[in-house]
Order: structure tokens, then C-alpha cells, then sequence
């Protein structure tokens, strides 16, 4: 497997046929409500990558999507095709579904073949010898195993037994496969470069896919758009660059590491932090003043000896990130652990030293309390 990530314009996705298609989707276990009415599209060809900590729902909605759970309101398509519907009880086995999986645990049958593995759903649908087993062939070529067809997937790396799982998944070439984080039991270098693969090779058969994982780079390196769920919902759905350049509410932010969130308030010549006992000041013009949280992003605060100070704070914590520093900056003239800021700097600094701090007033960015923090979506229609 080999080739370049390639983002799919958004635009160009709205012009696309639907592989899959979300509808008001929502499940409970009894009174617990574990996904909240869910809307989503999937375009043809598209990779959409289900990001969220543990609990979100994100699995939960890949096994409503793979039939293996039925929704308790709602609607699903694929490939055109109702394959659930809660309204009128319509519901469309797993493997009527017409779809591939990859799971976390590889889950293949130790007393089979790696090519037997893989030509399994070939063999199921009753695909005749000769052709099931130059489709298996085929698809153990695609991920880098054309010699491994005879051995027992036992005697094979993590690595090479998830190729297997994905060779499986894609032999019968169908229109969406579906990925429950298949590279979490994988070391990061091995992950990043299967992730990688993986969009190369999905992309270079035309499929769609779903890929559910709790790890931003991995959904960043694969994913055309990245759904951040949080409780149950999609909180928001974008482009990689987009949710990093313009996350839609402070629990996008928080999940994806983009700074620090302070409480403050808008005012029309900048921003106050109480906890800090300071001012930014910012021509905001006519921006509604208000009290709300301010992302402090990385690369808007700097410390060091060019800084020009325009505010000052003391070194809580330094951390070594292998080729940076993130400090823990304490700022203001009373300040409390309210008042912390990270700083991402080239130069290591103690514990208890002051430092100049510079802020890029134009790269912050303020969520209001109430009503202009609701949730935001970019959907494929």
C-alpha cells in the first residue's frame, strides 16, 4: 500500500452520490441516551473518521451503521438503500449490507489460511474456487502480502495481521467499509504509516469509508472531514484544517489540544480576564461584549527573549515534547490556576522564573456564553 493523503474539497463532496446517509439516528439503553438524534452523509469515495473519547457514541454509531445494533429513532441508507428505519421497523441484516469491516482485534480465524481468511466473505456469498481465490490473492497484493496467502495468521506481526483483517474487508470491493479502530493495539510509527495506507488504498479503489478512532492524528492523516462527537452527538464536522482553524465550541478545542481556554469577557477595546486581573487589549469594534471563554491558541502566545512583554508570567511547569517545550505559564498580578497559559517555546525555562509573554490579539478566538456556542456541522447533502 502506498500513496498521498488527498483532501476531498467539501464543495466537490456536496456534488457527490451519498455512500451513506445518517438520519435523526438516535439509541438507548433504557433511560440512558447513548446517541442523540444524528445526522450524517458520506459521499462516495469519502473517508469520514469518528473522533471522540471513550463513551461519546462514536462506536456506538459505527455498529448501527454495520447492523449490528438497530436504532431506536431514525434513519439509515446505504449506497442508496434503506438498511434501518425505526418508524416502520425496517431493519437490514449485517451482512445484507453490503459493506467491509475492520476491527480492533483483527479478528480472524486461527484455523484458516491467511488467504482463506481473506477470501471468506467471497466464499460465503458463493463465489465460485478459481474466482474467490484470485480475488483473495488480489487483495493480499493491495496490502503487501502477496506471499503470505499459505501461512496461519497466527505466526504474523500485529501489523501484518491487520493487513489481513484489511484485505478481508476489501475483497469484495464493497461501496463502504467500516474501520472500529483498527490500529490502537499498533505501536505509533507502525500506526501512522498504516494510517496513511489505508486512505491510499480506499481511495485507489473508489470505496467510502467510516473509520472510528480516539486519536486526532490518526483522523487527521486519513479523513477527508473528521466528525468530533461529544455525549452522544456530533459536535462538529469539518475538514482537518477547518476544526483546527475554526473550531465550532470550546469542547471541539479542549478535545483537540488547539490551547488554552480562560474564562473572559468582550469588551469593545479587548478582552478581560478576571481570574488573571488583566486586560488585552484589542480593537473589536462592533463585536457583542459579553462574558464567555477565550482560546488562547499556541501559536498566538510566545515567550522567550524576543518577546516584547506585553504581558508577564511565571513558569509553573516545563515539559520536553522531544523537539519543544510546553510551558505553564501563571500570568496576572494575582493570578490563580485559572489564569494558566501554555506556551509552546524552543527554550526550556524553571519553575518560578518570570517571562515576557507576547499574544497575537488577531488569533484568538472568544465562544460566548449561551446560544453562541451551539453545536456546528458541515454535512454532505
Amino acid at each position: 500500500m502506498s500513496g498521498a493523503v488527498i483532501s476531498l474539497n467539501a464543495a466537490a463532496a456536496t456534488r457527490l452520490p451519498t455512500a451513506l446517509v445518517v438520519d435523526g439516528v438516535a439509541h438507548s439503553y433504557g433511560a440512558g441516551h447513548v446517541l442523540r438524534k444524528v445526522d450524517l452523509r458520506v459521499a462516495k469515495g469519502e473517508i469520514v473518521a469518528l473522533l471522540g473519547p471513550s463513551g461519546c457514541g462514536k462506536t456506538t454509531l459505527l455498529k448501527l451503521i454495520a447492523g449490528l445494533i438497530a436504532p431506536s429513532e431514525g434513519r439509515l441508507d446505504i449506497a442508496g438503500r434503506c438498511v434501518a428505519d425505526a418508524a416502520s421497523g425496517r431493519f437490514t441484516a449485517p451482512e445484507k449490507r453490503g459493506l467491509g469491516m475492520v476491527f480492533q482485534d483483527y479478528a480472524l480465524w486461527p484455523h484458516l489460511s491467511v488467504l482463506r481468511n481473506v477470501s471468506f466473505p467471497l466464499e460465503m456469498r458463493g463465489v465460485a474456487r478459481e474466482e474467490w481465490r484470485r480475488r483473495a490473492q488480489r487483495a493480499l497484493e493491495r496490502v503487501g502480502l502477496a506471499d503470505y496467502g499459505p501461512r496461519n495468521p497466527g505466526s504474523m506481526s500485529g501489523g501484518q495481521q491487520q493487513r489481513v483483517s484489511i484485505a478481508r474487508a476489501i475483497v469484495a470491493e464493497p461501496s463502504l467499509v467500516l474501520f472500529d479502530e483498527p490500529l490502537s493495539n499498533l505501536d505509533r510509527d507502525l500506526r501512522d504509516t498504516l494510517a496513511t495506507e489505508i486512505a491510499a488504498l480506499i481511495r485507489d479503489l473508489g470505496l467510502s469509508a467510516v473509520y472510528v478512532t480516539h486519536d486526532q492524528g490518526e483522523a487527521f492523516a486519513l479523513a477527508d472531514r473528521v466528525a468530533v462527537m461529544r455525549e452522544g452527538r456530533i459536535e462538529q464536522i469539518a475538514a482537518p484544517e477547518r476544526l483546527v482553524a475554526d473550531p465550532a465550541s470550546p469542547a471541539v478545542c479542549e478535545f483537540l489540544h488547539l490551547g488554552t481556554l480562560v474564562r473572559a469577557e468582550r469588551r469593545p477595546d479587548g478582552y478581560v480576564l478576571p481570574e488573571a486581573g488583566l486586560t488585552l487589549a484589542a480593537d473589536l469594534g462592533a463585536a457583542r461584549p459579553g462574558p464567555g471563554r477565550l482560546l488562547m491558541r499556541r501559536d498566538a502566545v510566545s515567550a522567550g527573549p524576543d518577546a516584547r512583554g506585553m504581558l508577564r508570567g511565571r513558569i509553573v511547569a516545563c515539559v520536553f515534547r522531544g523537539d519543544h517545550y510546553v510551558l505553564t505559564v501563571r500570568v496576572g498580578a494575582d493570578p490563580s490556576p485559572g489564569a494558566d497559559i501554555l506556551v509552546v517555546t524552543r527554550q526550556r525555562g524553571r519553575a518560578g522564573e518570570t517571562v515576557p509573554l507576547d499574544v497575537d490579539v488577531n488569533r484568538l478566538r472568544f465562544f460566548e456564553d449561551g446560544p453562541g456556542t451551539s453545536l456546528q456541522t458541515e454535512e454532505v447533502p
